[in-house]
Parts: structure tokens; C-alpha cells; sequence
């Protein structure tokens, strides 16, 4: 199986495509789906002539993976973004440059404590 890394400069693009993607491979499941039953071989219908290739490549798309994730998620994730450090931001013709201070090594004050509580 194959996969592509598509990315995006704004969530608004993300969510479009999101969006369209996500119809096909509704789609295209249901459709595999059917035709994943007439090729069971307990049937003795899977041969090379009854397996149809896809027309077109948007027919094999079947799986969207990490579309999920929140895009802030994402974007730090790629960015190698991570808390408790200390970063220097530049900005130059809108573009953002994260640099990380290895030289501060005191960490910032946490200002925001999050825990969960499990209980049965």
C-alpha cells in the first residue's frame, strides 16, 4: 500500500480538503467493500478478469490517517515544537523561525496544569 503526506498553510485549506477526502473515501470504501464480496474466493469468483482497476486515482484512495489530529498538534509536531523550552521567534516576509535556547536552562514557569482523574 501506498501513502502521501499532504500539507497545508492554513486550516481552513485542511479542512476543505479534509472534507472533500473524506466523502471519497466513504465512497470508495463502500464500493471496494461490494466488490471485495463478489472476488471472496469461497465464492470462486476471484480471478484476474473479474478484479477492475481503478479508472481514476481518487478511486484508490481508501484510508485518510492522522486526520484528527488538531492542526496546532501538527503544526508543532513538524515544527519539533515542545514545551518547557525556550524558543527565539523570528518572522521575516511571513515566514515564522523557531530557534530553541540551549543556552537558557532554567525552564519557563508552567502557567497552565492540566491532569485527569480515572475513577471506575
Amino acid at each position: 500500500r501506498s501513502y502521501m503526506k499532504v500539507s497545508f498553510h492554513t486550516v481552513q485549506s485542511l479542512v476543505s480538503v479534509r472534507n472533500e477526502l473524506s466523502s471519497l473515501v466513504k465512497k470508495n470504501t463502500e464500493k471496494n467493500g461490494l466488490s471485495e464480496a463478489y472476488n471472496d474466493p469461497s465464492f470462486g469468483l476471484n480471478s484476474e478478469s473479474s478484479q477492475k482497476k481503478a479508472s481514476s486515482p481518487v478511486e484508490n484512495i481508501v484510508d485518510l490517517r492522522e486526520y484528527d489530529i488538531p492542526y496546532y498538534i501538527r503544526v508543532s509536531i513538524d515544527m519539533d515544537v515542545r514545551v518547557a523550552n525556550w524558543y527565539d521567534v523570528e518572522v521575516a516576509n511571513g515566514n515564522v523561525t523557531l530557534k530553541l535556547r540551549r543556552d537558557l536552562v532554567s525552564r519557563p514557569e508552567t502557567r497552565v496544569l492540566a491532569f485527569d482523574i480515572e475513577t471506575t
